[in-house]
């Protein structure tokens, strides 16, 4: 008798042993939305301060060092200071295939100083501001970055890049990332950029008119030629497939390259936009993780449109990144 009670005794002190141990998380979908709806505030943050920092290309320091911040603290391991730039990043996160990356871009325009108000007010007169909404495009590829990391961070394999891109206003740094082989590897690539409204120009005819359609979109017709662009990104588009997005979150009408759009991108507009951004790539790199034959088929067609005698040589040759383009 006194045996079969130490039996049962045991048998419940194991019951409530292993009550008391914290269960493991189930792997949720939704985790990075969760993160993304939870930091708004320091997002903000993030974004307003890199507006306020107001840095030219390649002389990003400030910018840069936040974006880094952020991301060691959450995980990530940052190699800085690839290609010969500086201000340059690449923050990862993860393991093994396949390996998406998302490029951000923090440098400012000369000329368009600006106060976040609603008429022309520089904070320095003849200063630098962020007529192209940079503050904005560095703090959405972070958060999506960071998101796509919470979903990652429960044991699913796979990688997601962030690449810090300085100078994209005329100094052309990702020319030279690619050249020096900065891109190579990744199966995606992801760019974005403020816009008045939410498109695409992956030449599909389709503009995700809300954002739970994107993944889909993107999935269907993701990144299978060059992208014809004037940024630096369509660099990055020969050496993998890129789907570049345009997200509302600038003045209707006014244009790029104005103190409206310094403005807005400098009120927490901007920052909903940034959330949204977030909310896009994470959705579309979930799409991608967990159905590897898209990530084929858009390979196979990137293949195809580049041609199989197709060889990258870079414009900038063996040029030196010019690191003093925007120095007074």
């Amino acid at each position: 008798m006194v045996k079969k009670t130490k039996i049962v005794l045991c048998a419940l002190a194991l019951f409530v042993a292993s009550a008391m141990l914290p269960a493991r998380p189930k792997s949720r979908d939704d985790a990075g939305i969760q993160w993304l709806e939870t930091h708004f505030h320091l997002l903000d943050s993030v974004s307003k301060a890199i507006h306020a920092f107001a840095e030219p290309g390649y002389q990003e320091y400030k910018s840069s060092a936040l974006l880094i911040s952020v991301l060691e603290e959450n995980g990530f391991r940052v190699e800085k200071g690839v290609a010969g730039i500086p201000t340059t990043f690449v923050a990862t996160y993860g393991e093994g295939k396949p390996v998406i990356g998302i490029l951000a871009e923090y440098d400012a325009l000369p000329g368009l100083s600006q106060a976040a108000v609603p008429y022309r007010q520089p904070v320095v007169e003849d200063g630098y501001g962020h007529g192209c909404g940079h503050n904005l495009l560095g703090t959405g590829s972070l958060a999506a970055a960071i998101a796509i990391s919470k979903w990652l961070e429960q044991g699913h394999p796979g990688t997601v890049k962030l690449f810090g891109c300085p100078a994209e206003e005329g100094g052309g740094a990702k020319n030279y990332m690619v050249r020096d082989g900065v891109f190579d590897g990744l199966d995606a690539a992801f760019i974005w950029h403020p816009d008045a409204k939410n498109r695409t120009n992956l030449n599909s005819g389709r503009d995700p008119e809300d954002f739970g359609n994107f993944a889909e979109v993107a999935s269907e017709v993701s990144p299978n030629r060059p992208l014809g662009s004037g940024s630096d990104a369509g660099s990055v588009s020969f050496v993998a497939p890129t789907a570049k997005l345009y997200v509302a979150s600038c003045t209707v009408g006014s244009g790029g390259h104005c103190w409206q759009q310094v403005a807005v991108g400098g009120t927490t507009i901007g920052t909903k936009a940034v959330v949204n951004v977030g909310k896009i790539y994470y959705l579309t790199a979930l799409e991608l993780f967990k159905k590897p034959e898209l990530l084929k088929a858009a390979r196979e067609e990137f293949l195809k449109a580049r041609g199989k005698d197709f060889v990258y040589e870079s414009l900038v040759g063996d040029r030196k990144p010019p690191l003093d383009y925007r120095r007074q």
